[in-house]
């Protein structure tokens, strides 16, 4: 049998509903190095044999301190969990086994993948003593130590087109290898992701093939919240036509329906997403079968005009998650995000013209939010419902509000240092600035998710919003939380 350079594995936890671009998009570039890789899907692997015990919902929606742990250790809970799915583990090991792999590469793409990235290793370590791992992503950035200690081999930061060939070609020293110094890619150059290993109807919709597209990385904006511009300091983008053919190729070769778009936002740079739109709109006049969605940014109408909206429209978009954060305009200035209310209305208006739904992503607790931006936040939700937009009957055209959780306040954001001397911090949830307590934030967030009850009924609130509401009911009962990512 001929000997496999690298499988790389895709690592739960994630969204069951399609698989990630990384790991197809690097088997790509191997494979034009003249490499040969193999692309294992254990997440979605997972999540099947969870939900044949009907385990699922409780691992994939709410219990998410199991996968999250921490980055020294294997939990305690984890170790239970798997010990139940030693059958499915031991399968994994036969088959990689089988592939006879130099490298076994874990895509660890969130903190959702530290706890598989840690019990993994350790079991390749014992039972495939020969063979070599390597961890990539974006929260590798806590490998070091596990270098150090033997129980990986090398780890890559930051985008890895580029550093995958180089490790495979014994290069150690190329950017991105051993080290989380900023590592970015020349996005046109990127190839069209090779999905030939993976089982599309293990997905979820089962039947309906969804497919991620990267169109941009990074961001434009600098909120003070958000750490993307850590891992990419630069916003790149690549060419309309370039994302365009990418996604009328994958469309040809395996019908999906869904394009979901992993970009911060899809219109950062307003000539390459208008450019993108009009090869899209001109090859739906021969295959309509398909629909984007994407995350966006709300812009003034001198910036985006209605031939935007319509064009959007033609080319196949049917959904955006807007990122709102806060109704407060003096609470997002300070985030950053420099749009007024009026820029947000415009642009809904838009798109229940033109009929894309859409989803207000937020959250509750800013540190510098008073009393009184909560106030404005919950005004304008009961605006929003006045104005018809969340009871429309065409689902197409609802707007969902999407205000799902607190603050969470991380040390690698911008935020931390700005509001640094006057802050007391124990955790990403139980923090204090200014009176903004941890108690505080719950007691906003709740109002907030009573409100979309009393106006709305429950039909738009996510799993995550029911479960920090159980999370809050809980903590009010002295009850332990069900998670400890998100409250």
């Amino acid at each position: 049998m001929n000997k496999l350079d690298i499988l790389i594995c895709i690592l739960p936890k994630l969204e069951p509903k399609a698989p990630t671009v990384g790991p197809n998009l690097l088997k790509s570039h191997l494979r034009e190095a003249g490499y040969s890789c193999h692309v294992h899907d254990l997440n979605i692997e997972l999540y099947r044999a969870l939900e044949t015990n009907n385990e699922h919902e409780t691992y994939y929606k709410f219990d998410d301190h199991v996968f999250a742990g921490t980055p020294d250790r294997v939990s305690e809970d984890f170790a239970t969990l798997m010990s139940r799915y030693q059958s499915l583990v031991d399968r994994w090991i036969e088959y990689w086994r089988s592939k006879s792999p130099t490298y076994i590469g874990l895509s660890v793409f969130s903190s959702f993948s530290q706890q598989m990235a840690l019990y993994l290793s350790q079991i390749i370590r014992d039972r495939m003593p020969g063979t070599k791992v390597v961890w990539g992503g974006t929260f590798v950035t806590w490998a070091e130590p596990h270098k150090e200690s033997g129980l990986i081999d090398h780890y890559i930061y930051g985008d890895a087109e580029d550093s995958v060939v180089a490790l495979l070609d014994g290069n150690l020293t190329a950017p991105g290898i051993d080290s989380i110094k900023t590592n970015q890619y020349e996005m046109n150059k990127m190839l069209v992701p090779d999905y030939s290993d993976i089982k599309w109807e293990q997905y979820e919709p089962k039947g309906n093939m969804s497919v991620y597209l990267t169109a941009s990385r990074g961001c434009v904006r600098k909120c003070t919240f958000c750490n993307v511009r850590r891992q990419w300091p630069n916003f790149s983008f690549r060419s309309g036509e370039n994302v365009a053919k990418e996604l009328i190729a994958i469309r040809k070769d395996y019908s999906c329906k869904s394009f979901f778009f992993t970009d911060s936002l899809i219109n950062g740079s307003l000539k390459a997403f208008r450019d993108m739109m009009k090869h899209l709109a001109e090859y739906r006049k021969v295959d309509r079968g398909w629909s984007w969605l994407s995350q966006f940014i709300a812009r003034p109408k001198s910036m985006s005009p209605e031939s935007d909206f319509a064009l959007m429209k033609e080319s196949g978009c049917s959904w955006l998650d807007i990122g709102v954060e806060s109704f407060s305009e003096e609470v997002r200035y300070h985030m950053g995000k420099k749009f007024s209310n009026d820029d947000l209305l415009y642009t809904l208006d838009m798109m229940r013209k033109y009929g894309i739904g859409g989803t207000l992503m937020g959250f509750i607790g800013y540190p510098t939010e008073t009393e009184e931006d909560h106030q404005i936040t919950l005004n304008m939700l009961r605006k929003l419902h006045a104005e018809g937009y969340f009871s429309i009957e065409d689902e197409s055209k609802i707007i969902k509000p999407g205000f799902i959780g607190t603050m969470l306040l991380d040390p690698t954001q911008p935020l931390f240092d700005m509001i640094k001397p006057e802050l007391k911090w124990s955790s990403m949830i139980d923090w204090e600035y200014r009176g903004n307590t941890l108690e505080v934030r719950t007691r906003r967030l709740m109002e907030y998710h009573e409100l979309v009850e009393e106006l709305i009924g429950d039909k738009y609130l996510t799993d995550l919003a029911e479960r920090n509401k159980r999370n809050y009911k809980d903590r009010a009962d002295g009850k332990k939380q069900s998670s400890g990512t998100a409250f």
